[in-house]
């Protein structure tokens, strides 16, 4: 399945954010606000 990532974090906390990206590398970070 395809994950429209923006609709995805809007849906998380910044604590939740910062861990999925901890816990994905592979994830550009710039998608998301630091």
């Amino acid at each position: 399945d395809i994950i429209n990532y923006e609709e995805f974090m809007e849906h998380l906390t910044r604590e939740e954010q910062e861990q999925l990206i901890r816990y994905l590398p592979s994830v550009d970070s710039s998608k998301f606000p630091s």
